[in-house]
């Protein structure tokens, strides 16, 4: 005789313990499929299969961190980004949709150059913008940047996962270790929520490793670095493109154009909030 329960029964479980949240029913799925590693639409073709106690200890365990607000990404070590699947941990930031923007503009200008080219992703933290761009650039010499030792390893572990051999990552304080005049685009979504901005912080963002989040001077303290390094890195007409908060474009617009930037643009996010500026470097005769 077993005490094993069935799928439908400990995902009632599940859905019963999150009932005042958000999105319980989903939680309960996405983390009920992890433990089984199955696909969550196997949780209704087979929902009679039976549920061993290990599993429903672990699946119930899993419950637990997600009510005290843990991301599921950190519960179950993996998010999506660009229709990829990307190993996520403590040391470094969920890939946001949003950021898919990036790779979309990244991608566009790629097109307008009749060569191969070198792109940087300074501040890589997950390696999830370096690997979509170079999925969609395969003949391109991609350069993943990090401060992070700890999240250069979680980026390697994506890389070899995803197959994007192309890339070389480099411990760098963004850009500092980058030869002049060497990069044809920079792609980046540095920190950019104000660090003395408390209302935009959450239960949820209180998991992520704050430097990767939170900047000094409204947020820009990262953003300003990184641009007047671009200017030294590009190439004359090497694009940069920098992911920002909704409410910094007119500050990012001023940075660009203080170093030197031209045909600067803003981009929309899907939720209709400015996301990414991005610009060309200037060739400047002397």
């Amino acid at each position: 005789m077993t005490n094993n329960s069935s799928v439908s029964a400990v995902l009632r479980k599940g859905a019963e313990v999150f009932r005042e949240q958000p999105n319980a029913r989903l939680d309960s799925e996405i983390l009920l499929a992890h433990v089984l590693s199955v696909p969550r639409v196997k949780l209704y073709t087979d929902s009679s299969a039976l549920v061993t106690k290990a599993q429903e200890q672990k699946y119930m365990g899993h419950v637990e961190k997600r009510l005290k607000g843990m991301p599921i990404p950190y519960i179950t070590g993996c998010s999506e980004f660009w229709s990829l699947p990307i190993i996520v941990t403590k040391d470094v930031l969920i890939p946001r949709p949003e950021t898919e923007l990036l790779v979309e503009i990244a991608k566009e200008l790629s097109s307008l150059f009749q060569k191969p080219l070198t792109v940087a992703d300074a501040g890589t933290g997950s390696g999830a913008i370096a690997a979509a761009y170079a999925k969609e650039n395969p003949n391109a010499k991609v350069v993943a940047t990090d401060t992070s030792t700890a999240a250069l390893a979680v980026a390697k572990r994506n890389f070899d996962t995803l197959e994007v051999n192309h890339i070389e990552l480099v411990r760098d304080d963004w850009l500092k270790a980058i030869c002049n005049n060497s990069l044809d685009m920079i792609i980046t979504n540095p920190p950019y929520v104000d660090a003395g901005d408390t209302h935009l912080m959450s239960l949820s963002t209180s998991f992520e490793p704050t430097k990767a989040l939170y900047a000094q001077n409204e947020g820009m303290s990262e953003i300003n670095k990184l641009i007047q390094a671009s200017n030294r890195c590009l190439k004359p007409g090497g694009f940069l493109l920098v992911e920002h908060g909704f409410a910094q474009k007119t500050r990012v617009i001023r940075s660009f154009v203080k170093n030197n930037f031209v045909g600067i643009s803003t981009r929309q996010d899907f939720a209709g909030l400015d996301r990414v500026t991005y610009g060309q470097k200037i060739c400047i005769d002397t």
